[in-house]
């Protein structure tokens, strides 16, 4: 939710943490960069998951490894997942 984005975080190398996002037109969500700022790691280890709605991925999970990599997580895995569009209603 847009409103959690709001605070700073922090992650020790005492954390496990899963990250995950969607995929837009096959990238990483854009609109997370602002966010992206208030993230301060050190060595934290990260699994990193992306989702697309049955299109293609083509370098989001890529895109979500190296920022995060770069804001200093140790990657233990990674992984994709076909999930319902964002756009999709019942």
């Amino acid at each position: 939710m847009p409103q959690n984005r709001n605070n700073s975080i922090n992650f020790s190398s005492d954390d496990l943490v899963i990250i995950g996002t969607p995929t837009y037109a096959g990238r990483f969500p854009n609109l997370l960069n602002s966010y992206l700022d208030k993230i301060t790691v050190d060595h934290a280890l990260g699994i990193f998951i992306t989702t697309y709605g049955n299109r293609d991925y083509e370098d989001a999970l890529l895109e979500q490894h190296d920022i995060f990599i770069s804001k200093g997580f140790i990657a233990l895995g990674a992984a994709t997942f076909v999930t319902e569009h964002s756009s999709t209603s019942k």
